[in-house]
């Protein structure tokens, strides 16, 4: 159902990000997984460019983020004509199934882009996210997005609900922290590296450390994944 990220500025939810791709870079090959990455900083994915792991270049226009979107509502409405057609149920059933040049590769859209996401300018875009992270689990479409911040501003309540895991960061501010996860927790964590976790399936909240891996040997990662 999608992965949602929080936190206030510079507490560490791209470097999450970036460890989640690259532990699945390190598993995966390029056959089996691309990557999209939506980001407003510009310059935060820069270490993918150029990999094969990538399924479209990288977005950095609100404008080509938008089209890449419902590119992707056009990709999702193929892959659910060929689960329907074949009779079935998910993307796994079809790859066990059809021939090896046949097969789909899950697609990870990363949406680091939250000006997307604006009041009075987001309902359509949201609307659309919604639809795509129900279907997308089926499809094998996964949605990651991170926010700075979870008022309403940003992002609705029926689009924080779609999204069946969450990582929240600290919020300094105990009011961000009770829109977050619906308690004061996240204000009393630490600065950076740690975060608060929580599924639709197990709403009681998980402490998660993360690592602190630099850019350098991110690129490290990524470049060795994408020899192999």
């Amino acid at each position: 159902g999608g992965v949602l990220i929080g936190g206030g500025c510079a507490t560490g939810k791209t470097t999450l990000v970036k460890q989640l791709v690259a532990s699945i870079m390190l598993t995966k090959n390029p056959d089996e997984v691309k990557f999209l990455f939506c980001d407003s900083h510009g310059i935060e994915y820069d270490m993918f460019e150029g990999s094969p792991y990538l399924y479209e270049s990288i977005k950095r226009d609100k404008k080509d983020v938008f089209d890449a979107l419902k590119d992707l509502e056009t990709e999702s409405q193929r892959r659910l004509e060929l689960l329907l057609n074949g009779g079935f149920k998910n993307i796994s059933e079809l790859n066990s199934k059809v021939s090896e040049a046949e097969r789909l590769p899950y697609i990870v859209v990363v949406i680091d882009y939250e000006a997307l996401f604006f009041k009075n300018e987001s309902e359509d875009k949201e609307e659309l996210l919604m639809e795509l992270i129900h279907k997308g689990r089926m499809l094998g479409i996964t949605y990651i997005s991170t926010y700075q911040s979870l008022g309403n501003d940003f992002i609705s309540k029926e689009l924080r609900d779609s999204f069946g895991l969450t990582f929240i960061f600290k919020y300094t501010s105990i009011p961000e922290s009770l829109r977050a996860i619906v308690n004061q927790s996240a204000n009393s964590l630490p600065t950076r590296g740690v975060c608060l976790a929580k599924s639709k399936d197990n709403p009681e909240l998980i402490r998660v450390y993360t690592t602190n891996v630099t850019d350098k040997e991110m690129k490290q990662i990524v470049e060795s994944a994408s020899r192999v």
